[in-house]
């Protein structure tokens, strides 16, 4: 899909100055280099990380490996998790001190 066509989510759309890619991130190929990168592709469930760890490391190390070498040299990469990673807060913002507060 074009910029500003691709569905995210429930139905958000993004503007024409963004891509929407939805793939398996390690394998991720493309014949552009971009400005930002923004890896959201880590699965968000500590049970599916105690049950089968190897699959969540791979797409958060392998896929951030892959998309860097999509990234011009003055790009920026964002590389970020959700609330599964660190549990509900009970401080925002969270500083970088911050524990988490996941319940398993």
């Amino acid at each position: 899909m074009s910029a500003g066509q691709a569905e995210a989510g429930r139905g958000a759309t993004c503007d024409n100055r963004f891509s929407f890619v939805e793939c398996d991130v390690e394998n991720f190929t493309s014949d552009s280099s971009f400005d930002e990168v923004y890896h959201l592709a880590s699965p968000a469930s500590p049970q599916w990380y105690m049950s089968d760890p190897q699959p969540t490391i791979s797409a958060n190390i392998v896929g951030a490996i892959t998309l860097l070498r999509y990234l011009k040299d003055d790009g920026r990469f964002c590389y970020t998790s959700t609330s599964e990673v660190y549990g509900d807060p009970v401080v925002t913002p969270q500083p970088e001190t911050y524990p988490g507060a996941v319940i398993l």
